[in-house]
């Protein structure tokens, strides 16, 4: 059998394959999935940048939203963000006082009562 440029072309229309996105009406799991991978890649920047101040988010999923509205290390470190001031500095008094604790006791043997 002899292979023409016709039955070639066909053999070619035949392989070729079109992603989901291209088509949001037929697959409409694609547009949420572009959204999503949007938000993912914003949120890993996020988390990069983080992680390269010091600080330890709890999670990739939401890096972005604690980045932008964090104001103390705990919030970063917790993935809790706290609406009001004072809460906020009381919160981070705590955590202060925690470490110096815990530094202040670090070696020590610790019995139990």
């Amino acid at each position: 059998m002899v292979v023409t440029e016709e039955m070639s072309f066909k053999e070619k229309l035949r392989s070729i394959q079109f992603a989901p996105s291209s088509m949001p009406t037929r697959h409409p799991h694609a547009a949420r999935t572009k959204k999503a991978d949007s938000k993912l890649e914003q949120d890993l920047a996020a988390y990069k940048r983080l992680r390269s101040e010091g600080l330890q988010p709890t999670a990739t999923q939401g890096a972005a939203h604690v980045e932008s509205h964090a104001q103390e290390a705990f919030e970063v470190e917790t993935g809790m963000i706290c609406e009001s001031d004072s809460m906020r500095k009381r919160i981070a008094e705590g955590f202060k006082d925690a470490a110096e604790v815990q530094r202040a006791f670090a070696g020590q043997k610790v019995t139990e009562l």
